[in-house]
This record gives structure tokens, C-alpha cells and sequence, in this order.
């Protein structure tokens, strides 16, 4: 049993603004647990309205951003935790519209104090809890003081694919599997 952790780069504006204060080559995390084809996160809800943002669940088959760049890793799950992630992810699925964007976490982020509110997440903060909350892992510090770069860091994660997304589900949509790392 695997978590699967996609680290993207969508390009989009505040994509650019991530990595330009970062430099990190990931802005963007999500997590899965059954397909690394559908994914949860908290990220925008309008595809044109950053700041309309909350709970999102996401099947990469219909992505508009075929080009971007993606970075899978697989964690190994024990039965307990793999349980515990499970019912954390159907949670969110059935109460998703209770949960908001956490703006004010990203700007505790950038002054390096706790600024969580309740119900709200930004996306390395929610697969972070997620990660840490089913038992999967320990982080070395607060999901609310995690980036999206930083879950490249899990040492019992591995990357199972690095290239485009387009490459990917070109040679990977047959078996649902990660294909292997392919030079960058």
C-alpha cells in the first residue's frame, strides 16, 4: 500500500510567485492514495480566481496543463496508516465545502509564526497533515512551516516519475502504475 505525493509547477501566477520567494522547483502538492491519477489538495477552485480556493480533488486525465512539469513520489503505507489516510481523504471528499484556503498560513509561512485557522489548509500544509496525522511519517517540523520542495526531503519516499505530465500519462495511463525516474 502507497500514498503517492505529486509535486507540480502549473506556471500559473501564483505558481511564479511561489517559486520566485522560494526557488523551489515544486509550488504546488497534492496526495493520493489508490492512483497517482487522482489527487486532493487545497488549491484554486476557479481555474481563473486564485484567491476562490479551498478543498480540490483532481484527475490528471483532464488536466489543461499537460506541459507541466511533475515529480511523483511513492511512501509505503502500513494497513493502519493506509486506513487512517483513507478516511481523512473521504472526510475532506464529503465535507470539502466546510474548508477554505489558508491565506493567513501562507503568511505565517513568510514571518515564520503559526498563523493556522481553523477549517483552511494551503497544499503542502493539508498532504503534510494528511502524512503525519495517518501515521505514514514524521515531518521534522510543522505541517504549517512545510513547502511543497520539502516532502522531496521524506527519506522513505521515493520519486517514481520526474518529467512533463503529458509524458507521463502518455506512457503510464495503461497500467496506473509510476513509471520509473526518467533523466530530467
Amino acid at each position: 500500500m502507497y500514498a503517492y505525493i505529486l509535486l507540480t509547477d502549473s506556471g500559473t501566477l501564483p505558481s511564479k510567485l511561489v517559486k520566485w520567494w522560494t526557488g523551489d522547483c515544486c509550488t504546488h502538492a497534492a496526495i493520493s492514495l489508490d492512483s497517482p491519477l487522482l489527487v486532493y489538495s487545497f488549491g484554486r477552485k476557479c481555474r481563473y480566481n486564485f484567491l476562490k480556493g479551498g478543498f480540490i480533488e483532481t484527475d490528471l486525465t483532464q488536466s489543461g496543463q499537460l506541459d507541466m512539469p511533475i515529480k511523483l513520489l511513492r511512501l509505503p503505507l502500513s494497513r493502519e496508516s493506509y486506513r487512517q489516510a483513507r478516511a481523512m481523504l473521504a472526510h475532506f471528499q464529503h465535507n470539502g465545502d466546510q474548508y477554505r484556503y489558508n491565506f493567513l498560513g501562507i503568511l505565517g509561512y513568510i514571518m515564520h509564526r503559526k498563523l493556522n485557522q481553523p477549517h483552511a489548509y494551503f497544499c503542502s500544509q493539508f498532504v503534510s497533515m494528511v502524512l503525519e496525522r495517518s501515521g505514514a511519517c514524521s515531518l521534522m517540523k510543522p505541517a504549517c512551516f512545510v513547502k511543497p520542495a520539502d516532502l522531496l526531503e521524506l527519506k522513505q519516499a521515493e520519486v517514481v516519475y520526474e518529467g512533463s505530465l503529458i509524458d507521463y500519462l502518455t506512457d503510464g495511463l495503461d497500467t496506473h502504475e509510476p513509471l520509473p525516474v526518467q533523466p530530467a
